[in-house]
């Protein structure tokens, strides 16, 4: 079985943007333009359209029973000391946490799973005998994709090879880079692709003319573009919290360690056994598990 996390990670074709050149629409990836305009009940307009692509409710139905829960709730449920999430809504009895991940970085998708299982089990109270876990979707809006696969969106549940464990928590993966290369590609884009543009792309680009006539995508380039001019916005956009990046960089580097001590078994444990050195000394030698071991020699002669 593959693990994602242990797949390469590409920012090809991810959105940037330089501070110096404020003439341009400021995309979402960009953590003071989310909260301005998707983060914000003023325009919950863009949230309802967004999330009508994965609830079975029309547009009209969402937008007049969506809320806004995040400044509500209670904190200690949903966010601990110097991790908070970027949003989340509720639909009827559904919990949409959607982060914004513009960091390359495993330790960023793994936060985000932690997020997502603390919501799970927000209902939970002490002394209460009824367990009642929370429908839970975490959608990662990723500004990044896996050199793996051009796929754009992914779902990923709790499931073996024949059950999916519960229908009460889901992870939606969105990869704005292949969505971008597929559209520069000329391919044919869903809804969903094309709003995902409409919320990046800069000023002047094509997607303004094939989104004429959809109304709520046509104000959000007019709003986006207006919002763009605010000084402020650019000079967030700079603004790095230092005990944030701090606990990035170290998770990054407790993954950098891992795989490097992965890397130097499964060279040396190739090296010993094309050898003729026994599987029993390879695994006491390296200190790992005969299942490592096999799974070592399995991946390096697949057909055997």
């Amino acid at each position: 079985m593959k693990i994602l996390l242990n797949e390469a990670i590409s920012k090809e074709n991810a959105y940037t943007l330089d501070p110096s050149d404020n003439k341009k629409i400021i995309p979402i990836v960009y953590d003071s333009m989310f909260k301005t305009m998707l983060n914000n009940e003023n325009r919950k307009k863009y949230v309802a359209l967004f999330l009508s692509y994965f609830i079975k409710e029309d547009y009209d139905y969402i937008l007049n029973n969506i809320v806004f829960v995040k400044n509500d709730i209670d904190k200690q449920n949903y966010h601990e000391a110097q991790k908070t999430v970027d949003m989340i809504v509720k639909v009827d009895d559904k919990i949409y946490n959607i982060e914004m991940n513009n960091n390359a970085t495993k330790s960023s998708l793994e936060r985000n799973i932690d997020y997502a299982n603390m919501i799970y089990r927000s209902k939970m109270k002490r002394g209460i005998k009824k367990y009642n876990y929370q429908y839970t979707i975490q959608i990662n809006i990723n500004n990044f994709s896996f050199k793996r696969n051009n796929k754009s969106i992914e779902e990923y549940f709790i499931q073996n090879e024949e059950y999916v464990l519960t229908d009460k928590i889901k992870y939606i993966f969105i990869y704005l880079p292949n969505i971008r290369k597929k559209y520069y590609n000329k391919e044919k884009i869903n809804a969903l692709e094309k709003l995902m543009l409409v919320l990046n792309e800069p000023k002047g680009s094509e997607i303004e003319k094939e989104v004429k006539g959809e109304k709520i995508m046509e104000e959000y380039r007019k709003e986006a573009e207006e919002a763009s001019e605010i000084q402020e916005l650019w000079e967030a956009m700079a603004y790095d919290p230092i005990e944030n990046a701090k606990m990035i960089r170290e998770m990054d580097l407790n993954y950098a360690r891992e795989d490097a001590k992965k890397e130097y078994a499964r060279e040396n444990a190739l090296e010993l056994y094309k050898n003729g050195v026994s599987k029993d000394i390879i695994c006491k030698s390296l200190k790992i598990s005969k299942k490592e071991l096999e799974k070592i020699l399995k991946n390096e002669n697949p057909g055997n």
